[in-house]
Order: C-alpha cells, then sequence, then structure tokens
C-alpha cells in the first residue's frame, strides 16, 4: 500500500532522490565507472532515470572493456611480431657471414666485379645460359664461362667468368665447385634481399609501433574529458607531434540541413572562431561524406596559383597561404556519419598513405568519443529535463487556481521570454471529438510576465474555427504541436500568419492540446516573439506534460462543477424563494431578471402569456405581455400582439426548450415579419425565448432582446428553463389570485347593490338605483326598458353624470 506523504515529506524525497542520482552523474563524468547507482522507489520519474542511466553505464562499461582489451591484443601482436622479424634478421645475418666470407672470397679474387665493362664476345654465351638455365662454356679467342645464379629452381641471375688464352680447361670437377658455389651465391643473395626487405619491414613497425602509441595517447586523452571542446582540443595537440599541420579542422555533419559545424579550427596555429558552412558538392568534405572514404590530395603548383587567384582569404583564418598537401578522414560509426576531420599543409607533397592511414586511425577513435560525449550530454540533458518535469508536477499538484496551473509550466520550461501563454477549457468536457463549432473560454492568460484577469472576459465562448491556429494542432490533437518560426514552417497558412501579426507578431508557437481519461479538456498555448529551437528533449517535455496537466485540469473543472453545481442550487433555491412571494408579475420579472442571463445586458425582457393554452390541436390567438422590464421607449412594447403576426413560431417556439437566436440578422429559420419587427423596431441582434409550462399546459413564455450579439451557454439556457418552470408556477398563482379577488370583489359589489336596491321605497327608485350601481360596478353605460317594446316617441336615454 502507498504510504501517503505530505508536501515536505515529497519535497525532501525529491531531493534525496534527485541528488542521488547527480552524485552518481558526478562520478560519471570524472569517468569513473566502478560506482553502482541505487534505484530510488516513490518518485517514478527517478525510478526510470536511475533504470535508464544504469543500462547506459553497463554499456560504457563494456565498451571501455572492449578498447582497452583491443589495445592489449594490438601490442602482443605488435611485440610478437618485432621478436620475430628480430630473429630471423638475426639468422639472416648469420648465413650472410658464413657464405660471403667463407666460400665467395676464395673463388673471386680476380673477378670481374662491379661497374667493369661487360665483354661484348660473352653476349651469346649469356643468352644462351639464362634461356636454357644452366652452365655454359664459351672459346673463341678468349675462354669463358656462364653460370645461372638460382634459388629456389628460379634463377635470379648471371656469373661469368673468363680469360685472355684459351688454354684454360674447365673439367667436369671444376663445372661442379663453381656451380656449387653459385647456389651458395643464390642463397645468399635471397637472403640479401629477405634481409634488406626485413629491415624496411622493420622500420614500418617501428614507424607501426611510433602510430600506435599515438593512437594509444589520443585514445587517454580522448577519454579523460566528455567536453567535446577540451577533447578535440586535445586530439589536435597530439596530431601535431607527428603530422606536419598548418590547417586543422573537424567538422560534425548535420544531414537535415546539409550543412558543417566547425567546433575546431586552427590555421597556421591560431585557434580560429567555430562556423556552420553549407556542404557544397565540389569539395573534399562532401566527397569523403559521401563515400566514406579517407582522402589524400597533393595539389600542383599551377593548382595552388589558380587558388590563389580566386581566392584572396583561405576558408578559416585571415591568410593568402593555401594549402597543398591535404589529409581528410571520415568521422563516423557504424553506417552513421559524423562528419570530418582534416590535416593540411601549406608544402607540396607533404604527407604519405601511411599519414592517411594513421589519420583514419585517430578519426576512429574521435568518432567513438564524440558518440560517447553525445550520448552522456544526451543522458545528461535528459536528467535535467526529467528534473524540470518532476518540478512541474510537484507544482502541479499545489496549484489550485487556473493562473498557478499555468505560472507552474511557465516557471519551469527551458524557454524564456514567452510572450503570452493562454489556458482555454472546452465548454463540455466530455466532446469525443472537437470541430469548428466546438466553443471554449479562456480561463488564464500571462503576457509579459504578468496574469492578466480584465481580458478573460473577451475571450468568453469563442468557437474553434474562430482561432487560425486550430489548423496546426488539429492535424495531430494527441501530441503538442511545436513551430519554431512560423515564417519558416510548411505548415503555416497565411491566415495564422495574419493572426500572429495582429495578436503581438509573435513568430514561434507551442501547442498542448489536453486530454484526460477520454475527455478533451482543453488546451494551452505558449508563443515567442523570435524564432524558438526546440530540441528533442524540448518535445519529450511539453508530450510528457500533456497527461498530468489534463489529469490536473480535468480535477480541476471537476472541482469547479461541484462548486458551481453548489452555487447553482443555492441560487435557484434562493430564486424559488423569491419566486413563491412574488405578488405580481413585475415581482416574477424582476426575479428572473436577478437570477438568470435575463437581467445581463438585454434591453427588454418580457413575461407572455397566451389567450389560450397552446396544444397541437389549438393555437391560441393572442399573446398578452402581462409584465415587461423596458430600456427602449415606453411605445415600444405594445401590450398584446396576434400570434399570426410571427409565422415563424409555429416551427422556432417549443414547449420543452428554450430557443436561442445567436444571430436575429442571419439565422435561417425565422420569417421576415419576425425578423424586421426585432431588428429594426427593437434594434435587435440576438434573443432567446423560454416556454411557461404548468401541469403539462404550454400557458406562454419569456423573452428576453439583446441590442448586442450574445451567445447563450448551456448553463445559462439551463438555469432559465429551471426558473421558468417556477415562474410559470407563479404567473399561473398570481393569475388565480388576480382572478379570485375579482370574482370576491364583484360578489361584495353585488350584495351592496342588492342591499341598496332593497332599501329603495318604490318601483322607479329601485329601477334607477339598479341601473345607476351597476353601471358604476361595471364602468359602462347602464339602460332599462320596462314593457315589451320602446315607445318609438320616447327619447333614447341619455347618460347621467353618474354613468347610468
Amino acid at each position: 500500500m502507498t504510504k501517503e506523504l505530505t508536501y515536505e515529506q515529497y519535497k525532501q524525497l525529491v531531493e534525496e532522490q534527485a541528488q542521488g542520482l547527480l552524485n552518481f552523474l558526478a562520478f560519471a563524468a570524472s569517468g569513473d565507472l566502478n560506482q553502482e547507482i541505487e534505484v530510488p522507489e516513490g518518485i517514478d520519474v527517478f525510478t526510470d532515470l536511475a533504470i535508464g542511466l544504469s543500462y547506459l553505464i553497463d554499456d560504457l562499461r563494456v565498451l571501455v572493456e572492449r578498447e582497452r582489451q583491443a589495445q592489449v591484443v594490438l601490442e602482443q601482436r605488435v611485440a610478437e611480431r618485432t621478436r620475430d622479424l628480430e630473429n630471423a634478421l638475426a639468422e639472416v645475418r648469420a648465413v650472410q657471414r658464413r657464405y660471403v666470407e667463407r666460400e665467395w672470397s676464395a673463388y673471386a679474387a680476380d673477378a670481374v666485379i662491379g661497374d667493369a665493362l661487360f665483354p661484348e664476345t660473352w653476349a651469346p654465351m649469356v643468352e644462351t645460359a639464362v634461356l636454357q638455365q644452366q652452365t655454359t662454356l664459351h672459346s673463341n679467342g678468349e675462354t669463358a664461362l656462364a653460370v645461372p645464379v638460382r634459388y629456389a629452381d628460379e634463377v635470379i641471375g648471371l656469373m661469368g667468368f673468363g680469360s685472355d688464352t684459351d688454354e684454360v680447361n674447365w673439367d667436369e670437377s671444376d663445372f661442379t665447385a663453381v656451380e656449387t658455389i653459385m647456389e651458395q651465391v643464390g642463397f645468399a643473395l635471397e637472403n640479401q634481399r629477405l634481409f634488406d626487405q626485413t629491415q624496411a619491414a622493420l622500420a614500418e613497425a617501428g614507424e607501426q609501433a611510433e602510430r600506435l602509441t599515438l593512437l594509444n595517447q589520443i585514445a587517454q586523452v580522448i577519454s579523460q574529458t566528455l567536453d567535446r571542446g577540451e577533447m578535440l582540443d586535445a586530439v589536435y595537440q597530439q596530431i601535431k607531434l607527428v603530422l606536419e599541420i598548418d590547417t586543422f579542422h573537424i567538422g560534425l555533419y548535420d544531414a537535415a540541413n546539409n550543412t558543417i559545424h566547425y567546433p575546431v579550427l586552427y590555421e597556421g596555429g591560431e585557434r580560429q572562431v567555430g562556423t556552420t558552412l553549407p556542404l557544397y558538392p565540389e569539395s573534399n568534405s562532401y566527397k569523403v561524406i559521401q563515400t566514406g572514404e579517407a582522402l589524400l590530395r597533393h595539389l600542383a603548383e599551377e593548382e595552388v596559383t589558380q587558388l590563389k587567384a580566386k581566392t584572396p582569404h583561405i576558408l578559416f583564418g585571415e591568410t593568402d597561404d593555401v594549402t597543398a598537401s591535404l589529409l581528410f578522414a571520415p568521422l563516423r560509426v557504424g553506417e552513421r556519419m559524423l562528419g570530418i576531420i582534416s590535416v593540411q599543409s601549406y608544402k607540396f607533397n607533404t604527407y604519405g598513405q601511411e599519414d592517411l592511414q594513421l589519420l583514419t586511425g585517430i578519426a576512429g577513435y574521435i568518432a567513438v568519443a564524440l558518440e560517447n560525449a553525445s550520448l552522456f550530454a544526451r543522458t545528461r540533458q535528459r536528467a535535467a529535463t526529467l528534473q524540470t518535469l518532476a518540478e512541474i508536477e510537484t507544482a502541479l499538484s499545489l496549484a489550485e487556481t487556473e493562473d498557478e496551473i499555468l505560472g507552474a509550466i511557465i516557471n519551469h520550461i527551458p524557454h524564456e521570454n514567452v510572450a503570452t501563454a493562454s489556458l482555454s477549457y472546452f465548454h463540455t468536457a466530455n466532446e469525443t471529438a472537437l470541430d469548428g463549432d466546438t466553443p471554449l473560454s479562456l480561463v488564464s492568460l500571462w503576457t509579459f510576465g504578468a496574469f492578466m484577469p480584465e481580458l478573460i472576459n473577451q475571450y468568453h465562448s469563442i468557437r474553434l474555427d474562430q482561432f487560425a491556429t486550430t489548423e496546426l494542432w488539429q492535424e495531430n490533437a494527441y501530441a503538442p504541436t511545436l513551430v519554431m518560426d512560423i515564417l519558416a514552417d510548411n505548415r503555416v497558412t497565411p491566415r495564422i500568419i495574419e493572426e500572429a501579426n495582429r495578436l503581438g507578431g509573435w513568430r514561434s508557437i507551442v501547442q498542448m492540446p489536453l486530454r484526460s481519461g477520454g475527455l478533451w479538456q482543453g488546451i494551452i498555448t505558449f508563443n515567442w516573439l523570435e524564432p524558438q529551437e526546440f530540441s528533442e528533449d524540448d518535445e519529450f517535455l511539453f508530450n510528457r506534460l500533456m497527461e498530468p496537466v489534463a489529469a490536473v485540469i480535468a480535477s480541476r473543472r471537476a472541482q469547479l462543477a461541484q462548486q458551481e453545481a453548489l452555487t447553482e442550487t443555492e441560487g435557484l433555491y434562493t430564486a424559488g424563494a423569491e419566486l413563491n412571494a412574488a405578488q405580481t408579475f413585475d415581482d416574477v420579472l424582476a426575479v428572473i431578471r436577478r437570477h438568470t442571463v435575463a437581467g445581463q445586458n438585454a434591453q427588454i425582457v418580457s413575461l407572455n402569456y397566451f389567450d389560450r393554452p397552446w396544444t397541437e390541436q389549438e393555437l391560441p390567438e393572442w399573446i398578452e405581455v402581462v409584465a415587461n422590464y423596458n430600456e427602449l421607449p415606453a411605445d415600444t412594447v405594445l401590450s398584446r400582439y396576434p400570434l399570426a403576426a410571427f409565422p415563424s413560431a409555429q416551427t422556432m417556439l417549443r414547449p420543452d426548450a428554450a430557443t436561442a437566436v445567436d444571430d436575429i440578422a442571419t439565422t435561417p429559420n425565422l420569417d421576415e415579419m419576425s425578423r424586421a419587427l426585432y431588428t429594426q423596431h427593437f434594434g435587435a441582434k440576438s434573443t432567446i425565448f423560454v416556454p411557461l409550462v404548468v401541469g403539462g399546459r404550454w400557458v406562454g413564455y419569456i423573452n428576453a432582446i439583446y441590442q448586442q450579439a450574445t451567445q447563450f451557454s448551456e448553463k445559462d439556457v439551463r438555469r432559465l428553463m429551471a426558473l421558468a418552470g417556477q415562474s410559470a408556477v407563479a404567473i399561473q398563482n398570481i393569475r388565480q389570485l388576480q382572478q379570485t379577488a375579482r370574482k370576491a370583489e364583484r360578489e361584495q359589489m353585488l350584495r351592496e347593490i342588492a342591499a341598496r336596491v332593497r332599501s329603495s321605497a318604490d318601483v322607479d327608485t329601485i329601477m334607477k338605483t339598479a341601473v345607476q350601481e351597476i353601471g358604476q360596478a361595471l364602468g359602462r353605460r347602464t339602460f332599462i326598458y320596462l314593457g315589451n317594446e320602446p315607445d318609438p316617441n320616447t327619447p333614447s336615454p341619455s347618460k347621467t353624470k353618474d354613468g347610468a
């Protein structure tokens, strides 16, 4: 069971675990890979980070061990090869001394050796000896003997013996002796050749050992630091000890932008400022990167002269010299090209193939070191990003308002100088899909370092399609949208650029649509006035933030909904109590205006009652305005209207739902007579009709008229409908009370008339009293005739002063 922690305990746990990870990284950065990381528990982010670092350090240990073993094997092989060559050289020298000193000196004391002139008469003999590969004797005024010199059944030379007379006799023993000596001579000559080759091999092995020593030194230097700049500068210092260098640079290849960044540049021994340049197809670097092969170039004097004439200054540094000898080697890890390393000299024919091989070997070490440094940098940056994520989540857990939620992110994201940041809620959190008609409202706005609550109401209940940037994030609503520069992003439309210029001239934007529990909650947007460079870690941070922020907002919205429900229930209870106490229609109207949207900026609000209930079988004929609030001239609103004057009422008005008209001028189902009445007579732009229903009978409606465009939220309509039902009952009760009062008043009046009539003494007085009292009570002219028909000669009755 997970133990619940207080904020202080959680904060202490975060600090302890974070410090442990930082201590481990410090050991790794210093080259100590023997430390074991302790995997913390309780905070998933730190647990995942510790496991990831553990795997990373294990991989680094394997790489270091492999490098060490390879170095040991290479040193052993060089030592063994050196011993073998030294032993072979000793044997060759012994053989040479034995045969040359003992045999050759005894028989060749008077021989023609060296640069002496070769006798022409010997030519046929020499040709025969070479072609037939056998000893040949020739006598023609002088005696000559030609003996082939062999080694391993192969003729490697020829030796001739001659005399000025023909008196020299060569017998079989002489031939045998000479051929035996020639066999030894051939062996000695081959040994001499082997000796020369061995000497060259030893010299090459010495150079190789020297190069291996240099490679080992470079490997040790670059293993002592993970800082790229320090490492590459150290490489330059080592290389210049064995190679002549006038120009040295290391370029890192950016395939996405087809550029090379030069973090290390040396020209004439001077450190130059790093730069980034396009990768030109005609350049040497382009050839090396495309082929993956090292390159050695020696320019002719004519090429150097032409380059000096075309290029007054070399690519790096201020000099008129042009490099004539150039070495390039690729920096490659596996199949991935990292860049190039180049060593160049102003002198002609400075380098050879052995120098190219040396630079290629160095490039391999540098590539691995760069990859390790990059891996460490990425790991360190990812650790920092995870730390930032943990800090934001901690701040979010303490946030109690929308401003605090937005501030928790603004205060920790790595990109500063945020121009504006906003948090908006979708009106309906259970939307499974969002379209252009989905409304949202701004709930928090931060601009240039301060929250702006006074501007929030300007962006209440706005449709999504009213924001041009909706086009950006709706294409991939389940991930953050990052735009580095709207002027360089092909996703940006002219409408978005126009909106950006209108809203402060921002250039970069991040949008985070928020979804929690399968429900869309809202969206957070950040804007910058200058273009931003977003890294993989930035995208990772914003992506990982979406879920916890959405969860916090979902919780916050649930809390607000609960508070709103309590407030609305309390408001309805208060309004209901006031409606129960209402004595007149004006009292009812005042309650509606006080507790609903009808009292917010409406110029006319009226209670309208039908002359008879509206049913499917029978429509009312008249609409009576029983009470109204009117900010316009008094005669603007009449006391009654014929229903026939509003033909569209039968299709627009309903007994079970309110009818909200956001835009009277454009709504399609409103008849032109009604549209003219509302737009021209009332000057209205929006209106709402709420039915009054009592006991299932539709008896009238509430009508609010607005001279400014108004959008009616679901909450506004729901509250109006709830109070309309209670208002209908109150209106019905007031009408019944009025009818009862009028009936009682009439009955009282009739009793009083009857009493006065009964108190009269004669018929004329009775009749006159009756006419007079009834006329006064009814407010009408009253006549009484006695007899069957009136006498035509009798003048028509005249109205008395009291109305009789």
